[in-house]
């Protein structure tokens, strides 16, 4: 296998056809900008055409269906998907939930190879003396809940914490990432404000092989989505990082119930709430859950699946595109 940041590079690096395994599609039509553009799509799609022209086999690794993050996805983004879907040789997908959708908008054969290969990689290295403090900080706190990621606007960060804050009564919460977005990062200052003491904000990024430090210490992890507007494809395909860490970990995990997130979650404690409604009774049950005992967090799973399996995957899938 080879890593190529563009398709560019396929064609002057090899002399045969092979397979090419499509990642997160917005960095394939973006400027130097980071600006997803009708230019580069055209060029993208373009790309795609002409290699299948000279042999090669495509296949698309979905990770959401649309691209996540700020600005959020448009009509260019939805042009895009449906068009890889439409001229791919295959798809895969971390669920069966993902699949399901999927099947019923390409005509390309979907395999599964689980989620598990979300979980961060073991640490290499010691923890950063920020992180070391806020895992004894939280180790120290009763009934912390711990939100953790890039807080963009799919993640309703602003509502979650007025929510927290009206439904939750003992329960603190931990704030843990960075925004590019100054208007997130005002209103989660404002709101900090009215929080009081029982919401911790730590705007840094944590090294993905420290991250189950946190959730290890954590008592719930609070994982919101939002499904409206241009967020509705999470309804339909989705790969929840925070979510597949947190259940693998054995977190009790505070998430949206959508089809991806309840097939992850399904054996594990969790507390899962209606799409539309906000998170706020949900919280509120999983606080009185936890400091009754009624639901506790469950030993880590022994198996939850590695890159491995997906490698397995993609090297059965190229010997049979390759040779049919």
């Amino acid at each position: 296998m080879h890593f190529t940041p563009t398709l560019h590079e396929l064609t002057r690096t090899f002399t045969k056809p092979g397979v090419v395994n499509l990642h997160r599609l917005k960095r394939l039509y973006q400027d130097s900008h980071g600006r997803r553009t009708a230019e580069h799509a055209d060029a993208f799609l373009t790309q795609i055409q002409d290699l299948r022209a000279r042999g090669w086999r495509v296949v698309w690794t979905v990770q959401n269906l649309l691209p996540i993050g700020d600005p959020p996805p448009g009509r260019l983004d939805r042009h895009v998907a449906n068009s890889v879907l439409a001229n791919c040789d295959a798809v895969i997908s971390h669920t069966h939930a993902d699949a399901a959708y999927l099947r019923n908008h390409t005509a390309a054969p979907v395999v599964v190879t689980g989620w598990g290969a979300g979980m961060p990689p073991r640490p290499t290295t010691s923890q950063p003396s920020h992180v070391s403090a806020l895992v004894e900080h939280m180790r120290a706190t009763r009934l912390p809940i711990l939100t953790l990621g890039h807080l963009t606007s799919y993640k309703a960060i602003p509502e979650t914490l007025e929510a927290f804050h009206t439904h939750t009564r003992t329960a603190q919460l931990f704030l843990v990432g960075t925004s590019e977005t100054d208007s997130i990062n005002r209103r989660i200052t404002e709101l900090m404000r009215t929080c009081g003491s029982r919401v911790h904000r730590h705007p840094h990024t944590i090294p993905a092989e420290h991250v189950p430090d946190l959730y290890k210490v954590a008592a719930a992890a609070l994982c919101p989505y939002r499904t409206d507007g241009p967020w509705a494809f999470f309804t339909k395909v989705c790969r929840p990082a925070s979510v597949i860490t947190a259940s693998a970990l054995g977190r009790v995990v505070i998430a949206p119930d959508l089809p991806a997130v309840n097939e992850i979650t399904h054996g594990r404690p969790r507390m899962l709430y209606p799409p539309e409604q906000d998170p706020g009774p949900a919280i509120a049950a999983t606080e009185h859950a936890l400091s009754t005992g009624a639901l506790t967090p469950a030993p880590e799973d022994p198996h939850p699946g590695s890159w491995v399996t997906v490698a397995t995957t993609y090297q059965y899938l190229a010997r049979r595109l390759l040779t049919s």
